[in-house]
Order: C-alpha cells, then sequence, then structure tokens
C-alpha cells in the first residue's frame, strides 16, 4: 500500500517536471446540410373561355347608283297630209254561185219494204184493238143481261169506278167468276176469301195471290187454283187509260156464288 503512494506520487512528479502536450484543436462542428428545396405551388390551369360565336352580319346593302338618263326630247313631225282617194273604203265580196240541193228523198228497195211492213204491222194491230173492242161491247151487253156473281169487285188507283172503267170492271169480275170453281162439302156460306190480282194495260195477269184464307181447306184450294187458271182477262184497258197497271181486290163469296147457281 505505501509502495503504491510512493509509486502514485513518483508518476505525479514526472508528469508534471514533463511539458504538457499541445492541446488537440477543436473537432470541427458538422457542416450544417442545405435544406432540400421546396417545390413550387401548383400552378392552376387556367380554364379558357368557350369560344364566342362569331355573329356573320351581312353587309349593309348598298343601293346602286342611280344612272342619269337623258331622255332624247320627241322630235315633232309634222302630221302627214290625208289624200283624197277615189277608191271605196270597203269592197264588196265577190257573190259565188250557190251550190243547189236536191230536197228530193230518195228511197232505196230496201227502204220501201220496211215501210211497207211497218204500215202492214199498224193496220193489224188496228184491226186486233178494233175486234177486242168489239168482243169487249159483246162481252158488256152479256153481263148486263146476268149481274148475279159471287164475286164482290174491288179496284184501286186512279180512274177507280170511273166511266171508262166500269166496263171493264165487269169484265174482271166476269172472268174470275166463271173461273172459280166452288166445292161442294163446305157448310159454312158465310165463308169469304180476299184475293189481290195486278193486271197490266195489255190485260195479262202480273200477279194474283190470296190475302186472307178461310181456314176452309176445300174452299181456299179452290180459290187458288182459279189464280192459277186465270193468266190474262183476254181485253186490253179502254182506250185513253194512261195506266200501265191495275190492282184489284175481289172476295171470293161462298154463299153468292151458290145462289147464281
Amino acid at each position: 500500500m505505501k509502495a503504491l503512494l510512493i509509486a502514485a506520487s513518483a508518476l505525479a512528479l514526472v508528469a508534471c517536471s514533463e511539458p504538457p502536450p499541445p492541446p488537440k484543436p477543436a473537432p470541427a462542428p458538422p457542416k450544417a446540410e442545405a435544406p432540400a428545396p421546396t417545390p413550387p405551388p401548383p400552378v392552376p390551369k387556367s380554364v379558357e373561355p368557350p369560344p364566342k360565336a362569331v355573329e356573320h352580319t351581312p353587309p349593309a346593302h348598298t343601293p346602286p347608283p342611280v344612272k342619269h338618263v337623258v331622255e332624247p326630247k320627241p322630235k315633232v313631225t309634222e302630221p302627214e297630209r290625208l289624200t283624197r282617194t277615189t277608191e271605196p273604203l270597203f269592197k264588196e265580196a265577190p257573190i259565188k254561185p250557190q251550190r243547189k240541193v236536191d230536197l228530193t228523198v230518195k228511197t232505196r228497195p230496201g227502204d220501201a219494204k220496211a215501210k211497207a211492213e211497218a204500215e202492214r204491222k199498224t193496220r193489224e194491230a188496228q184491226a186486233e184493238r178494233a175486234a177486242q173492242l168489239a168482243r169487249l161491247n159483246t162481252a158488256v151487253r152479256n153481263l148486263g143481261k146476268d149481274l148475279s156473281s159471287g164475286l164482290k169487285l174491288e179496284p184501286v188507283g186512279p180512274g177507280a169506278g170511273g166511266v171508262s172503267y166500269s166496263n171493264y170492271d165487269l169484265i174482271v169480275k166476269k172472268v174470275y167468276d166463271d173461273a172459280w170453281q166452288a166445292p161442294d162439302d163446305v157448310a159454312d156460306d158465310e165463308a169469304t176469301v180476299r184475293v189481290s190480282v195486278t193486271i197490266a194495260s195489255d190485260g195479262t195477269v202480273i200477279s194474283a195471290r190470296v190475302v186472307k184464307r178461310t181456314g176452309i181447306t176445300a174452299l181456299d184450294k179452290s180459290v187458288q187454283r182459279t189464280l192459277d187458271r186465270v193468266r190474262t182477262i183476254g181485253y186490253p184497258f179502254p182506250e185513253g187509260a194512261r195506266e200501265t197497271e191495275r190492282t184489284y181486290f175481289i172476295n171470293f163469296n161462298l154463299k153468292a156464288k151458290r145462289l147464281q147457281g
């Protein structure tokens, strides 16, 4: 222990007798790093405004320059002198000779034959008409002798009941009365069948139908057979009649027919 102290003090003395070492240079301070450059702020993009519509203004209409045209003055001319002339103002047209027209009707052989045939047919029609009138008068005279009948006639239309048709109505009634064959086995004398008959101007029966039946089969069938049997009256309408057809309602009465005998 004592030796240690001596050694330490000897070291201290040695240390004191040696000059001190030069001081070490102070370490250089660390270089400050340059700060990183800050990036510039982003520049905002400028929004371009939409292009404006270009207005096309029509060019101003400039009227064309007015040209002043100098019209030439009309020349004054002296009126022409009228000279007398001996020629007429209107000349008469020459008269052309007129052609003579032959008004003589020339007939051909064929035309003469046709004319003769037409005249023959006309004479035959007149003769037939006269014969029909004669038969009509005879029938009327015969009807005057016996006016009993089982039929009742009712003419319809203009001229009904007139004097010109009175004789013709009797003939129509006579024709259907003669054609009707009444049944004998029917007990009801008051039974009546009503029919409608339309006759053309030449006496042809156009239509005939039963309007009202009795319900008695034998009687209704006898009247229907009569209508089927009569096709013509046999005489045309009276002279001067203008109708083309004429309708009659006829009542077939069984009692009147039996009284007629």
